[in-house]
């Protein structure tokens, strides 16, 4: 093998914040001058209109989004109010890129990386609809019927397509 980079395998990009802020705020200006018809947020409204918290984390939170320009729902995610400084916007945009690269079915596509009108850096990506595994495994217990439906080969089988995803991550250097 050459000492080539493998285009299969993806490569950190080192960007600094300078750099990502003024990439993404460039993007913002040619679009917004685009008349999509439809019924457009209200001047000074952010592209997106958030619905509900879709989950929370050590760092970052997801939200349910409507994305008015491609009419359609998101999952929006950015850093907590109280964790946003450089080191952890680094780390949003890094895993944005790296994630939009993994064109796989188990894995959601990234849409947009951006910064808000309150300038928190953000990605969107497919929001998911349905319970969680977690959730569907508690219910399980108590409910007979669910316990029907998920029975151990239909698990192993989620199982098996959560260890794909993982498989295909790890064979591309993540």
């Amino acid at each position: 093998m050459s000492d080539a980079l493998d285009e299969t395998r993806l490569a950190p990009t080192a960007l600094g914040e300078e750099r990502v802020t003024v990439a993404l705020a460039e993007t913002v200006a040619p679009i917004a001058a685009v008349d999509l018809g439809g019924e457009p947020p209200a001047e000074g409204d952010s592209r997106y209109t958030e619905r509900a918290l879709l989950g929370r984390g050590g760092l970052g939170e997801v939200v349910s989004a409507f994305d008015h320009d491609l009419r359609r729902t998101v999952a929006l995610k950015r850093p907590r109010e109280d964790r946003h400084s450089p080191a952890v916007v680094a780390s949003l945009v890094r895993e944005a890129q790296i994630t939009a690269q993994l064109d796989h079915p188990n894995i959601p596509a990234v849409h947009a990386l951006g910064i808000d009108r309150g300038g928190r850096a953000y990605f969107t990506m497919t929001h998911l609809r349905g319970d969680t595994l977690a959730d569907l495994l508690r219910r399980r217990r108590t409910d007979p019927e669910l316990r029907n439906q998920l029975t151990r080969g239909r698990l192993l089988r989620i199982f098996a397509q959560v260890a794909y995803a993982v498989a295909f991550a790890h064979d591309r250097g993540v």
